[in-house]
């Protein structure tokens, strides 16, 4: 049986198929493919075993939050309250250059769109409050100074305002302002999470 050495496998475009055999090597579009499947041929034919590439983070973005937060109202409230969560359109960042950013941004204004307005409103009276207003951050991240505005301005003409990081947090400033009229204390909240996932409840 021929016994081909590293450079003969090279040349014939063969990689290891990761059951001791091996299979063509697809064409490449850039040198650092190439150079990880030749990297591949020589751990393989020295028995060593390639580090695996971590995995990637999966991405929960604000608008991921928001929709899984949505989908969860409708669920519970769909038959009492069909209509009234409202997603706001709060002027977040354009696209296009800085012509047409400026177009953009200046179209918003005028159809009264408010920067730093809060992602959600939920529009029913509850204790003593008209409606609850809701901005929707990433764990790790805090809201902007013009939301923090926009959130104190709310509350000066009597409604409630908050923000939440999780569908959990979501669920229990909704169900508390629901059910008992009144808005969660969201730090206090966090603070017995974190105890409680410390095991020091």
């Amino acid at each position: 049986m021929t016994k081909f050495t590293e450079k003969d496998l090279l040349l014939k475009g063969l990689v290891p198929d990761g059951s001791g055999g091996y299979a063509k090597k697809r064409k490449e579009k850039n040198s650092q493919a190439i150079q990880s499947n030749r990297e591949a041929v020589r751990a393989h034919m020295a028995g060593e075993t390639l580090p695996k590439a971590p995995a990637k983070k999966k991405n929960q973005g604000e608008s991921k939050i928001q929709v899984r937060c949505v989908a969860w109202f409708q669920a519970q409230y769909r038959v009492k309250y069909p209509k009234h969560l409202i997603a706001i359109r709060n002027g977040g960042r354009e696209t296009g250059d800085a012509k047409q950013r400026a177009i953009k941004g200046a179209r918003n204004k005028a159809e009264g769109v408010v920067p730093g307005a809060s992602d959600l409103l939920l529009a029913v009276p509850s204790g003593e409050y008209p409606g609850l207003w809701i901005e929707l951050k990433r764990p790790g991240q805090y809201l902007r100074k013009n939301q923090r505005e926009f959130q104190e301005q709310m509350r000066r003409v009597g409604y409630a305002a908050t923000d939440a990081k999780t569908e959990e947090e979501f669920q229990a400033i909704v169900r508390q302002y629901l059910e008992e009229g009144s808005l969660l204390d969201i730090k206090a909240y966090r603070k017995s999470r974190i105890k409680k996932s410390r095991g020091n409840v």
